[in-house]
């Protein structure tokens, strides 16, 4: 089971990362929104609105290196899976609440890696984005300083039903409020250059990111939840 304990300084950008890739079009972004609006829509009525669009998820790649993603076979008990591929690495598995995150984080550079290391010798992968420390189970699950996240399979599956929040790790620093911060000051640099400030402004740029938390948290949020206390036994 491995753990994400990856700690580094909150203002770091990864420029190195991003500058080979092209800037993101506007269709995706366009169809990142739709996704969004969707998914908020049939969460909030879900008679009156269908699910959302999967194929959507698909639309405007590559970006950065996000290189792929395509719809896997839902799981039986809690719905739709998403395959998504960083580079020419292996597919990683989430929700479509998770992609959003992963891709509106994103948007303005920051593009998304894979680090990999070596812990009491044992290889681990995660996926990264906007920074080192800034894992893709960790903002899913909203881990906090001085908290993990234990993957509890494979590294490939991040689906929210294996993920477990630990108070174990002091070194943990990287939180929601760090990638937003990041993430607005790449589209102060980028949004206006690379054509995509009339789609977006900064302003519904931060809303988009802080409701896709909460439309993860809302979807999922029950997966991580873990009995304390007397009852726990």
């Amino acid at each position: 089971m491995l753990t994400d304990t990856v700690s580094a300084t909150p203002t770091t950008v990864t420029r190195r990362r991003s500058s080979k890739y092209p800037p993101t079009t506007r269709e995706a972004l366009t169809a990142t929104l739709a996704l969004y609006n969707q998914a908020v829509g049939h969460l909030q009525d879900p008679e009156g609105h269908p699910a959302p669009d999967l194929g959507l998820a698909q639309a405007g790649l590559p970006q950065g290196s996000i290189s792929a993603i395509s719809i896997a076979a839902p799981h039986p008990l809690y719905g739709p899976v998403l395959d998504f591929r960083i580079g020419e690495r292996n597919p990683r598995q989430a929700p479509a609440s998770g992609i959003l995150i992963l891709r509106g984080l994103s948007l303005f550079g920051g593009v998304p890696f894979i680090d990999t290391n070596k812990k009491g010798g044992r290889e681990q992968h995660y996926v990264e984005v906007l920074a080192e420390g800034f894992t893709l189970q960790r903002l899913m699950a909203g881990a906090e300083v001085g908290q993990s996240v234990r993957l509890l399979g494979d590294h490939h599956d991040l689906t929210p039903w294996c993920l477990s929040v630990e108070t174990d790790s002091p070194r943990a620093k990287r939180t929601r409020a760090g990638a937003i911060a990041l993430a607005l000051k790449l589209y102060d640099r980028n949004a206006r250059d690379w054509g995509l400030s009339d789609l977006l402004s900064r302003e519904e740029y931060e809303a988009f990111l802080r409701g896709a938390f909460r439309l993860f948290d809302a979807e999922h949020g029950r997966h991580l939840l873990r009995p304390v206390g007397l009852t726990a036994g």
